[in-house]
């Protein structure tokens, strides 16, 4: 059965290529004609008289003699020797180079991997490059045996690199500078699909003193990492875990407690949540701190689940210092500023006035024509795209339009309210105004 599968499979591929390559001879027939000498002239479209087109940074020569000749190089046929040549690799490296040169345009470019066959075929057929592989999974060196490294867990299946291997292999020529490693460790829950509700679950790590290195896959052979250290020649580099960053969910399923929206599900404290209006409010901010010996010893039993968590075998990690509540992205941008500008629109606050739809057009156009920094590279939308908002755009309404928005559409008491929080995350989110974090610290404290 297995067989007849791997059959018919490979009669599709073949017919998907022989499609890709009819496509290929029809669009490569209507972009020119090949001359008697093999090379291959463009079709350029004829301009009208008087019609002028700037070429600047084009090259010279631009009488229409270019072409493209039998092995994929550009010539120029009018005698003038002022063509562009891409022949001056040295021939023994040339065709690994070209290789490489496709491989990182295809990366670069996210091309799908039918494209990046359709380019193979044209280039192996229409530029006489046979050296070339035939499919992008040759191309890009795909990983061919990665389904045998999978491992069957409960509930899924899990495959793992390993943050030894990933290091040693960043540092194979070379030895690091730093003398600690310090481990940011981050899950979260990727969709996979529209209609089925299978997702990926990456736990990733990223090494502080490694800013510009890929993020690598992990699982917790820290403990015997940050006891023996890694090896790099003579050189022994130690490695602390610093942080586990995840958003609710995915930190309330690592750390086997109760949802996030839970009477108990408070991460940092001790508090209990009472429901107003189908939503669990905290309203002291006086209540006991969780501690890290509290959490392992379960004296808050309400806040577990049944299961014990994996994080509690790490060594040298504190389960409720090292969890990192959440980031800017979900805490306040898609969070406090999302429900804050959608509840204004929508009229969900009683407390703030209600916006006339003159109002809330008037509203929207000033978003919309309002020139922004050049740091700033989403431009702001309507109101009504509000549900639909990312997380540049809510930042940078934040920071540079909501004072002065707000300012004409809300009471005073609202409004000096939001100031508070405008002006907390405006301290805290720059080092330059570290003096004053104290100062942002309590005028967030009182907003609770």
């Amino acid at each position: 059965m297995a067989s007849s599968q791997d059959s018919n499979s490979t009669r599709r591929l073949q017919r998907l290529m022989d499609d890709l390559h009819q496509e290929a001879d029809a669009e490569w027939n209507q972009m020119g004609v090949e001359g008697p000498d093999g090379s291959f002239e463009i079709r350029w479209p004829t301009l009208q008289s008087g019609n002028d087109i700037s070429s600047d940074g084009l090259g010279g020569g631009d009488d229409g003699n270019d072409a493209v000749n039998s092995s994929g190089n550009f010539v120029n046929n009018s005698g003038n020797g002022d063509g562009i040549a891409f022949d001056n690799l040295s021939d023994d490296h040339e065709d690994n180079e070209r290789e490489d040169s496709l491989r990182y345009m295809a990366i670069l470019g996210n091309m799908s991997r039918s494209l990046v066959n359709l380019m193979l075929a044209i280039l192996r057929k229409k530029f006489n490059a046979p050296h070339l592989p035939k499919y992008a999974r040759t191309l890009l060196k795909t990983p061919t045996h990665v389904g045998t490294e999978l491992t069957p867990i409960a509930g899924g299946q899990f495959w793992y690199q390993g943050v030894e291997t990933v290091l040693t292999k960043y540092f194979e020529n070379v030895i690091p500078e730093v003398d600690t490693f310090s481990l940011q460790v981050s899950i979260d829950g990727l969709p996979l699909f529209k209609s089925v509700a299978v997702q990926l679950w990456p736990i990733l790590i990223k090494v502080e003193e490694l800013p510009h290195a890929a993020v690598i896959l992990v699982v917790f052979e820290v403990n015997d990492l940050q006891q023996r250290g890694l090896q790099f020649g003579d050189k022994v580099v130690r490695l602390v875990l610093r942080a586990l960053i995840a958003d609710s969910p995915a930190r309330a399923f690592a750390l086997a407690t109760v949802s996030f929206g839970a009477k108990h599900g408070c991460l940092k404290c001790t508090g209990v949540g009472e429901y107003v209006e189908n939503k669990v409010i905290f309203e002291s901010v006086h209540a006991e701190l969780r501690t890290d010996a509290g959490f392992r010893s379960r004296i808050d039993k309400d806040h577990h689940k049944e299961w014990k968590t994996p994080l509690e075998d790490l060594h040298n990690f504190n389960l409720i210092d090292d969890v990192v509540v959440a980031e800017r992205l979900h805490l306040i941008d898609l969070g406090v500023t999302k429900k804050l500008l959608g509840g204004l629109f929508k009229h969900e606050f009683n407390q703030f006035r209600r916006w006339s739809p003159q109002e809330k057009e008037s509203v929207s156009n000033f978003l919309i024509k309002t020139p922004l920094p050049s740091e700033v590279h989403r431009r702001m939308r309507s109101l009504k795209c509000v549900n639909f908002g990312k997380g540049t755009e809510l930042r940078s309404f934040l920071h540079y339009l909501s004072p002065v928005v707000l300012k004409d559409f809300m009471f005073e008491i609202p409004f000096n309210h939001f100031l508070l929080y405008y002006c907390g995350v405006t301290i805290c989110s720059s080092s330059a105004h570290q003096r004053l974090w104290p100062l942002g610290e309590k005028k967030c404290l009182m907003l609770l």
